[in-house]
């Protein structure tokens, strides 16, 4: 799931974004934060693979996605720091991005 949080939250945090591309030694030299942010999560994106965390749930059913959705909606809303929150709609269409 972090790697599709991070792409949601990214136009809000491309800085830090950039920042931690820089600290986790992804910098090349002359990039733009846009692209070291990309970099960061494609980098993420490889680490879930090569340590076997599935891109998708076989558990995850689509008549769960709402309530799901709405669970972590309601915990998380103006209690987590978060860059960007969401809504259900996009919450639902993160989850559903993790169905088999």
């Amino acid at each position: 799931m972090l790697p599709h949080v991070l792409e949601y939250s990214a136009p809000a945090c491309i800085e830090r974004l950039a920042e931690l591309a820089r600290v986790s030694g992804l910098e090349q030299g002359g990039e733009t934060d846009e692209a070291l942010a990309g970099k960061f999560i494609k980098r993420v994106r490889e680490l879930k693979q090569e340590l076997g965390i599935p891109e998708k749930l076989d558990a995850l059913r689509s008549e769960d996605v709402p309530d799901i959705a709405r669970a972590a909606l309601q915990e998380a809303h103006f209690i987590y720091a978060v860059p960007r929150y969401m809504n259900q709609t996009v919450c639902e269409a993160l989850l559903k991005k993790m169905q088999a």
